[in-house]
């Protein structure tokens, strides 16, 4: 039986692709201690560890502090690359300035 690709895998494929022509080095689906890693993007010393959200769904900030952790173990700038009917709430906005996550859309 065909494995079926979801929105999930289709935005990780786009957001992918928009690092790859910016000039980067991409992994994508990572496991390590830290947990379940969607991209990890390299260019020269830089290194991004970029979490893809799709769909319609909310971000707190606890989602916000996962991916700051995973990017801190990692090494890595974190970064979340989020579809337009994704929504933030204030307190994932702070967090966000405060463990310095960048928020795109994609």
């Amino acid at each position: 039986m065909p494995r079926r690709r979801g929105k999930g895998s289709r935005a990780e494929a786009r957001v992918s692709k928009l690092y790859r022509r910016a000039g980067y080095k991409v992994k994508r689906n990572l496991r390590s201690k830290a947990g379940e890693i969607d991209i990890i993007a390299k260019r020269g010393d830089e290194k991004l560890l970029v979490e893809v959200k799709s769909g319609r769904q909310t971000l707190t900030s606890s989602d916000i502090l996962k991916v700051a952790r995973k990017a801190r173990y990692h090494k890595a700038k974190p970064v979340i690359r989020k579809s337009k009917s994704t929504t933030l709430t204030s307190a994932a906005r702070e967090a966000a300035k405060k463990y310095n996550v960048r928020i795109k859309n994609y």
